[in-house]
């Protein structure tokens, strides 16, 4: 018997004080292992482990479908039918083994489970090994298509800093597997999937853009793969990571030459908005796209920028009549979680603009949060008095005071802007406390 496959039981199988019996194991086609329980006092027969005597001439390339679907850890325990054959198969190959645990008499059966058999741990070893192997030789080339990108001395300053910005961090996550797993430049929940997915969109873009003055959003995928369906292939992440991108290269994507996103995102708000190819009054809900923003450049005469969460909250308070016009309000709607339009639109109002306030108001969820600081971190580089509206219902002027309050609210419930909406009496307490 394997001193790994004694090791494995050791470390995933047996509890704490337990130990095998190998002197008393008994051999047929299986293999049944005592386990013992050991104290100052006693030492009693616990449970039985068994597996199969003899592995079938099978190779691990073949293991089952219906086995890789169990989804299988060292830790976790299955209950299967003990007659089906595939059970039987199974637990003859090595691919599962059997926990039986007894009660305190040593010989009634308390429980019956089935567990990650030896045989399919190292064999899942064996292919995160050769994963990680593979990985590494696709980051390295990865790498190295990234260092023979090079853009002309002519081209814009902006270019080249999103170039070097972009350059700098995709070379930092390729320098290993874990790091690329670990790394803080990514979103945390994204999988190392994703982030692999990302980095050959993050080639590709630098690629065609640097020999492009303009591109549109398919020719990233058809121009990288070459091949039928290329065009499509980041279109599933498109928003994501055109926004991770812009947050690694530091500027918008358009600075690089890409003209058409392949959609319309709308940016809707309320309130006096300026452009050069169109101005909005106030009255209405009122829209502009991800095209008119990368094409025009937008101002506000306002004094308070107002973002809320939601649309139902927009067409609320711009439904109120001559609320925004006489408070001196743009009211923007973010849809959620930051998109680039959003943040394009918003940093445009910021740039050109002369305010003097602005108010967040997202959800009292996690969600609603994570939002208000996406938020915070724009507002924060061109207005000094932002305020929050707590879940409380009042003003809150310290981001550590909003985020306290978040924190104790959250851990008993959540909640929707919707509930604490109020009248105009209320918008304007919070406006001008």
């Amino acid at each position: 018997m394997e001193d790994s496959f004694i090791e494995y039981l050791n470390t995933y199988i047996l509890k704490k004080g337990e130990t095998l019996d190998l002197n008393n194991m008994t051999e047929g086609d299986f293999i049944d292992i005592p386990i013992l329980k050991t104290t100052k006092r006693t030492l009693r027969k616990v449970g039985m482990i068994t597996t199969g005597a003899v592995h079938a001439e099978t190779k691990d390339t073949e293991v089952n479908f219906l086995l890789k679907n169990l989804k299988l850890t060292p830790r976790k325990k299955l209950s299967l039918n003990h007659d089906d054959p595939k059970t039987l198969t199974w637990l003859e190959q090595g691919w599962i083994l059997k926990e039986i645990r007894l009660k305190p008499d040593s010989k009634t059966v308390a429980s019956q489970y089935y567990r990650m058999g030896h045989r399919l741990f190292k064999y899942q070893l064996r292919m995160k090994e050769q994963q990680d192997v593979q990985l590494t030789e696709e980051l390295n080339q990865l790498r190295n298509g990234i260092l023979h990108i090079h853009l002309q001395a002519d081209q814009p300053m902006i270019k080249q800093r999103m170039h070097q910005h972009i350059k700098e961090k995709f070379l930092a996550v390729c320098e290993g597997v874990d790091l690329l797993k670990e790394s803080a430049f990514f979103p945390k929940k994204w999988t190392l999937n994703k982030r692999m997915k990302f980095l050959h969109f993050s080639l590709a873009f630098l690629r065609l853009g640097s020999t492009r003055q303009q591109m549109d959003w398919k020719e990233i995928g058809a121009a990288y793969y070459q091949t039928i369906g290329g065009s499509k292939a980041f279109d599933r992440n498109q928003e994501e990571f055109l926004e991770l991108l812009e947050e690694w290269g530091g500027y918008p994507a358009v600075e690089f030459g890409l003209t058409s996103f392949g959609h319309i995102t709308p940016v809707f708000f309320s309130g006096d908005v300026i452009g050069q190819y169109a101005t909005f009054s106030h009255g209405p809900v009122h829209a502009v796209t991800n095209i008119s923003i990368e094409l025009d450049q937008y101002k506000t005469n306002a004094m308070t920028f107002w973002i809320v969460e939601n649309r139902g909250i927009l067409s609320r308070i711009a439904s109120q009549p001559e609320f925004l016009e006489d408070e001196n309000v743009l009211l923007l709607c973010c849809d959620g979680h930051i998109r680039s339009a959003h943040r394009n639109f918003i940093e445009q109002i910021l740039n050109n603009s002369n305010l003097k306030q602005a108010i967040i108001w997202t959800d009292y969820d996690q969600d609603g949060k994570i939002i208000a600081h996406e938020l915070y971190n724009i507002l924060v580089k061109h207005i000094h008095s932002i305020r929050w509206i707590g879940p409380d219902g009042k003003i809150l002027k310290d981001q550590e005071k909003y985020l306290d309050e978040m924190n104790q609210f959250l851990q008993k419930k959540s909640m929707e802007q919707e509930e604490i909406l109020g009248d105009v009496i209320l918008w304007k307490r919070w406006i001008n406390n």
